[in-house]
């Protein structure tokens, strides 16, 4: 996606609430604390005048010498107090950063929580999020320097351009006039910034993902055992060279506009000290005076090139933020309809596509599953079974056609729903937590029900007393546990659906590391606990299909037939075709 045009001021404007709302105590502290500091280096250079005038006017005048200890002790005075402001405001960084940081973090998670499945299946969107992820780690520098410039920065040379103004007022338009190359070296950053964030997200995204392969749990073990080490460690670093390479041109184009802006700047300075020699030798300006600011001089250059760089890094940053204020503007998924009695479901004419995809899933689906009835869904791979599931559960919307739910007001019998609804799949997770918590956090809204999770595990017979510490047993040898096999894990995966508040509830393939006559078994356990709950089976196995009420075939997208077991033999359609093929295996 291409990246629009976005204001600096604007985008200020919009975060700075932000911050307020997300921490208005270290904010306002801050920039109080950030104001009170920046002042101080203004009135320290009248302190300093106050000083070398005191001592000129004691050595040459008729000033008494004692006054040189007063001034002195001001000045030491002065000093001190400045430190321990620079002391507070370092201080102050610290937490004002992380709490900030959490915050939008925080609320970045939340908007992806209500994000629609299918947007995961957009790369557009994937490369929206990981460039929002990107933008919670500027949006604090942006507020960060955006508050030094106006507080720290600013007074200062501002201070300094008036009095500046007082000795000569060429001495403050040549201090104004290098703000010119400080605003055409902003607006050429700018353009750099939003160039870079376009061109990083893939690579970035491409090199986080290799990364993954070569180290994380979940593929290590296969990477290893399968010797492609050298190959995902090959595109690692392809695309850690892409991104390298990116960068590398927009921090030597950046590098060159700060160097002209920087020549620029010295040229000025140069300038504004023989200005001032000038202005001693007409008088206009003391000795005093011009020694201390000539040394202010010194920190006006600094505090110039500080705003370079500040503006500058404020055009690096506001695309960065602006990407992540955009990503809040991806739609989100309706109000879920609370499903709280059995009901049936109905499809109407449901077609779906996924994004970039050159061929429909579901094509016209139309379905009438009654309430507590048990229907299995069936076919080959590519089917659209897992799609269809996906619809049913609201985790997708349909393209075209409507899917009802029959207990719901007829108001809310078309929104997407997912309370209500448990579902078991194939790719299920396996949680770092303990056996209780794995099975517990598919309803953690309901009062903790030990009793309900035993009988949740004693269903799907996973034994959990020979285990050392029970139902608090930790299931990750990461942090000190246990690991458990492929089949007990579906199992614990299996009892986590049942043990979730439902009035509807799918199976969609997760017994696949489970053997056929263990299978068969928790099919047959699941049709008697379902009883009065409408329920849904997906499988490969068709033996599995019998238990169901009725059986739908999908082929293609499609419908193709729909009956129970004995009657789609008889047909001999694609039922009997794939129940046959697969007799053979166990004949």
């Amino acid at each position: 996606m291409s990246q629009k045009k976005v204001s600096t001021i604007k985008t200020i404007k919009r975060i700075l609430p932000m911050f307020m709302k997300a921490t208005p105590l270290y904010f306002t502290l801050f920039v109080l604390i950030a104001l009170i500091h920046g002042l101080s280096w203004s009135f320290m250079v009248n302190v300093t005048q106050n000083l070398f005038d005191t001592v000129e006017q004691s050595v040459f005048g008729d000033r008494p010498l004692h006054d040189i200890w007063w001034a002195l002790a001001f000045f030491g005075i002065t000093s001190i107090i400045q430190q321990l402001l620079t002391a507070f405001h370092s201080f102050m960084y610290v937490p004002f950063n992380e709490y900030s940081k959490g915050y939008f973090s925080q609320k970045m998670h939340q908007k992806v929580s209500r994000l629609p499945l299918v947007a995961f299946e957009n790369p557009d969107v994937m490369n929206t999020i990981n460039k929002a992820d990107e933008g919670v780690n500027k949006m604090f520098g942006m507020v960060f320097n955006f508050i030094m410039l106006l507080t720290f920065f600013l007074p200062y040379i501002i201070y300094m351009a008036i009095y500046f103004w007082v000795v000569s007022p060429s001495l403050s338009c040549i201090i104004l006039a290098l703000a010119i190359p400080i605003i055409a070296g902003h607006k050429i950053e700018t353009k750099f910034a939003s160039k870079l964030e376009d061109q990083s997200a893939v690579p970035r995204r491409q090199a986080d993902y290799y990364k993954q392969c070569i180290c994380d749990p979940k593929y290590f073990k296969e990477t290893r055992l399968l010797g492609a080490f050298e190959h995902f460690y090959s595109l690692f670093r392809s695309s850690l060279d892409c991104l390298i390479n990116i960068r590398k041109e927009n921090a030597r184009n950046s590098t060159l506009v700060q160097l002209s802006t920087n020549v620029i700047t010295f040229l000025g300075y140069i300038v504004v000290l023989i200005l001032m020699i000038m202005a001693v030798a007409n008088g206009k300006l003391s000795v005093g005076g011009f020694a201390a600011f000539f040394m202010a001089l010194n920190q006006l250059q600094g505090r110039l090139m500080g705003s370079i760089g500040i503006i500058g890094s404020l055009g690096n940053e506001v695309n960065a933020v602006n990407n992540y204020l955009a990503f809040f503007d991806l739609p989100e998924n309706e109000e879920p309809v609370s499903i709280t009695s059995p009901c049936g479901i109905k499809l109407k004419n449901v077609s779906f596509t996924y994004p970039d995809a050159k061929e429909s899933s579901l094509q016209n689906i139309t379905l009438d599953i009654k309430s507590g009835e048990t229907v299995a869904f069936v076919g080959e791979n590519g089917a659209g079974k897992t799609t269809l599931i996906r619809i049913i559960t609201g985790l997708f919307k349909p393209d075209q056609g409507e899917v009802c739910y029959t207990s719901a007001p007829n108001s809310q019998a078309k929104k997407d729903s997912y309370t209500g609804i448990s579902a078991v799949f194939q790719k299920f997770q396996k949680y770092q937590l303990s056996l209780k918590d794995n099975v517990r956090i598919s309803d953690f809204n309901s009062q903790e029900d030990e009793s309900s999770v035993k009988s949740a595990l004693d269903y799907c017979d996973f034994s959990y007393n020979n285990l050392d510490n029970g139902l608090e047993t930790q299931l990750s040898k990461e942090f000190g546990g246990i690991d458990l096999s492929g089949g007990q894990w579906q199992r614990v995966a299996i009892a986590r659906g049942i043990y979730r508040k439902h009035h509807i509830i799918i199976l969609d393939e997760p017994t696949s590391a489970i053997d056929p006559v263990e299978e068969t078994k928790v099919y047959e356990k699941f049709a008697k606990m379902s009883k009065g709950v409408t329920s849904i089976l997906v499988t490969h196995r068709l033996g599995s299909a019998k238990i169901a009420d009725k059986i739908v075939v999908l082929d293609k997208g499609r419908i193709v037939e729909v009956g129970g077991h004995e009657e789609l033999m008889k047909n001999k359609g694609k039922y009997f075709e794939i129940y046959s093929t697969q007799a053979k295996w166990y004949q």
